[in-house]
């Protein structure tokens, strides 16, 4: 099977393109750069000019799946709300409109649960109204609705994954991934011997570890298509468990201590009360998807990357 990853450069897309090269799938990568890409091979590169249609429909040409992972991240949307529009949303349009034209067969779009709301309250499952109205979120539902729209006249098989807060040691130190909350605790763990926390330390959060997701859009890869009728268009992704902030840099602070023998302090100055959110996964364990790699087995790669690349010495 010939499958497409937008997004190349980037922390999922790269990480999953290796993952599926290692599955044996024929695996191209997109991005709209070339600057950066040493980790991928040449020949399964490919350039993209996301404004122009031409070369849309070529990187979709002879393709049987896309994951079209590309997107602006929460801070950069927050500041071009309107590229992030033309990005997050436009072009993803653009891209279903030349997947369809090319007669590609399955379309999987990695959204987000922050799509739903901020701060994320109560149970979440796909039936839940998404009212976020930040524009990370807004875009998101903007390049959602274009492929529910496709899926429901018929000509596309497409599947949109709302995923909570992956994590995980990347492809290269190099890829921009040091933002995300727990990737950034373990950086600064090995790098600053302490824990920063400065966000509510007893918000909860969903979090999924990368090989995970990756485990995820194999599945669905590999199943028959989702017709229309059947509900699966909207799949919530992460673990079946939340924790809070404080309850995961815990978790870290052990497992340095377990693996590297020393224990980073933990700073937090801003508790609040506890939040009460929940994240259904339903729809994802009625698929057949059974969770394989620990949230343990994530921190701990994670640190022994960290370590290798940033230990001071």
């Amino acid at each position: 099977m010939k499958v497409l990853i937008t997004g190349a450069r980037g922390y999922i897309g790269s990480f999953l393109g290796n993952y599926l090269l290692d599955k044996g799938y024929n695996v191209f990568l997109a991005s709209r750069s070339n600057e950066n890409v040493q980790h991928i091979p040449s020949k399964i590169f490919r350039r993209v000019s996301w404004n122009d249609q031409d070369s849309l429909n070529e990187i979709c040409s002879d393709i049987d799946a896309i994951i079209h992972a590309a997107g602006m991240n929460r801070d950069d949307s927050a500041n071009n709300p309107f590229d992030a529009f033309m990005f997050n949303g436009a072009a993803t349009g653009n891209l279903i409109k030349a997947a369809v034209n090319n007669g590609v067969n399955k379309f999987i779009y990695l959204s987000s649960y922050h799509v739903y709301a901020n701060p994320l309250n109560g149970e979440i499952s796909e039936s839940t109204c998404p009212c976020n109205v930040h524009p990370y979120a807004t875009t998101h539902r903007v390049g959602e609705a274009a492929l529910y729209s496709a899926v429901q006249q018929g000509i596309i098989d497409g599947t949109i994954l709302r995923m909570s807060n992956g994590f995980g040691a990347p492809i290269i130190p190099e890829i921009d991934c040091w933002g995300l909350f727990v990737n950034n605790l373990c950086r600064h763990a090995i790098e600053k011997r302490h824990l920063i926390i400065r966000s509510n330390c007893f918000e909860l959060r969903n979090f999924i570890p990368i090989r995970e997701i990756c485990n995820v859009i194999n599945l669905l890869i590999e199943k028959p298509i989702l017709k229309q009728e059947t509900g699966y268009n909207f799949i919530n992704v992460g673990s079946i468990n939340s924790m809070s902030l404080l309850e995961m840099a815990t978790l870290i602070k052990n497992r340095c201590l377990r693996t590297l023998g020393f224990a980073p302090t933990i700073i937090n100055d801003q508790k609040k009360d506890f939040s009460r959110f929940s994240l259904n996964i339903d729809k994802l364990y009625s698929l057949g998807y059974r969770q394989k790699v620990s949230i343990e087995e994530e921190i701990d790669d994670l640190l022994d990357f960290c370590q290798k690349n940033f230990a001071l010495s």
